[in-house]
């Protein structure tokens, strides 16, 4: 993110120069799916934390549990460092507009699913056991729900903008880049930050 919009600055002043403007579209497309990675290690650490009952209230095998949702966020980091290629070529930035498109899909199915994953087994444990537990889990399920909200915001407001087409207001002007997209990564990397030291405090088991 930093190198991206360290690559916008310097487009500022230099609008016909090719290399800033390929370094602040590949790291300002792709960082999120890294966050995205991230995000997907809570829920099978906090099962882990939590013990071997915990496994039974989840839809997916705990093994399998980051797995999964990791491969489909490869994919999408994938199609959109594909995209960002495209558009810097400038040989056809449409078709890498369309491919933006397509990977922030990708994105926010995955994290739909997941999401979903994730409140079916806070549902079934908090039905079975309460909150109870050798940790504050339930913060860090609170941090996993806000940064994911934060996260499909950004790829939503991101559809939007290349959807609209080059022309449209959201890719003409800076401010809403930095609102609903720059403002809303910070505010993961921080909850993410707070949640780990308030959560994971004296609960190594979490990372074994």
């Amino acid at each position: 993110e930093v190198i991206g919009y360290g690559g916008r600055i310097g487009a500022n002043k230099a609008t016909d120069s090719l290399e800033p403007y390929i370094i602040q579209s590949v790291f300002l497309l792709v960082p999120p799916s890294l966050f995205a990675a991230s995000i997907y290690m809570t829920p099978s650490r906090v099962m882990r934390g939590l013990g071997p009952a915990a496994e039974q209230f989840s839809i997916i095998r705990i093994d399998w549990l980051t797995k999964t949702f990791v491969i489909g966020d490869v994919f999408a980091f994938l199609v959109h460092s594909t995209s960002a290629g495209y558009m810097a070529a400038g040989t056809s930035p449409k078709t890498g507009e369309i491919i933006v498109i397509f990977g922030l899909m990708v994105q926010i199915t995955s994290f739909e699913l997941f999401v979903m994953s994730a409140v079916l087994f806070h549902k079934r444990y908090n039905a079975r056991f309460g909150a109870r537990g050798s940790f504050y889990w339930e913060k860090i399920m609170l941090m996993l729900y806000v940064t994911s909200a934060l996260i499909l915001v950004r790829s939503i407001f991101r559809i939007i903008e290349y959807g609209a087409g080059s022309g449209r207001y959201l890719l003409r002007n800076e401010w809403p880049l930095y609102i609903f997209d720059a403002v809303l990564m910070v505010a993961v990397t921080f909850g993410c930050q707070k949640s780990v030291r308030d959560g994971f405090t004296n609960s190594l088991c979490l990372f074994k």
